[in-house]
């Protein structure tokens, strides 16, 4: 806004808003992928920045959740959008907004897949070509909408919230910069996240000692049952 006492205080509390913005989309991340819960309204009021750039969210009136297949169909959207691939982005569509009705399937996806190849036009075009909502997930999100509405098929309200969710992050965020590459950050994320849990295996490993062995089967156990559900939800789509 140009408000130069407000750019000293800034400097006086050592806030960068380039780091403000990538903090603010690592939480959305970590909220939606790694934990119980993520907060459904998170407009500028209810985000609060100290010094040394530390977020802090207030106001959990709203909020949302997901299951695993939601949160690997996710996972599956935004890198399918980063590798530009318009067949996986509509199979994972479709998988987060079942229960799906009797619907025409291969007219369905046919539509979703030239949808969503308009939407990467516009990411293609050099960031100074666009507005700066043009490269939000908006035009994601409205796609999908759009598919639904024209299809008839209901969103579910962890959906919803999810969107209305994501929208304001992004707005926020390339407002603070709008250079930050949405799709990049996640990329790094998701390598950051894999990076931790396994920190987290080799500690717990350590600590049991001689227990370590069963331990270890034990999580790949559970890997292997991710690998299944995973599996499962790939064979049974109908797509």
């Amino acid at each position: 806004q140009k408000n130069w006492e407000g750019r000293e205080l800034l400097k006086e509390l050592n806030i960068d808003p380039a780091i403000v913005a990538r903090n603010i989309l690592w939480a959305s991340f970590w909220s939606m992928e790694a934990h119980v819960f993520f907060h459904a309204d998170p407009h500028p009021a209810n985000i609060l920045v100290r010094a040394n750039n530390e977020v802090v969210f207030i106001d959990f009136g709203s909020c949302g959740s997901f299951n695993n297949q939601q949160r690997i169909a996710l996972e599956q959207m935004v890198l399918a959008m980063r590798d530009q691939d318009v067949e996986t982005m509509a199979r994972a569509t479709l998988i987060l907004m079942e229960p799906i009705p009797p619907v025409d399937l291969p007219t369905l996806v046919k539509e979703t897949q030239e949808e969503y190849l308009r939407v990467l036009h516009t990411f293609n075009t050099p960031a100074q070509f666009t507005q700066y909502w043009e490269r939000t997930s908006a035009r994601q999100w409205l796609t999908m909408i759009r598919i639904a509405q024209k299809f008839k098929l209901p969103s579910n309200l962890h959906m919803l919230r999810m969107i209305r969710a994501t929208l304001l992050y992004d707005s926020i965020v390339l407002r603070l910069d709008n250079q930050l590459d949405r799709y990049a950050e996640y990329t790094a994320f998701m390598k950051d996240l894999a990076e931790i849990v396994k920190l987290k295996w080799r500690k717990r490993a350590k600590e049991n000692n001689g227990d370590g062995v069963f331990l270890t089967i034990e999580e790949a156990g559970q890997a292997f049952n991710d690998l299944l559900l995973r599996t499962k939800s790939a064979l049974g789509r109908p797509i």
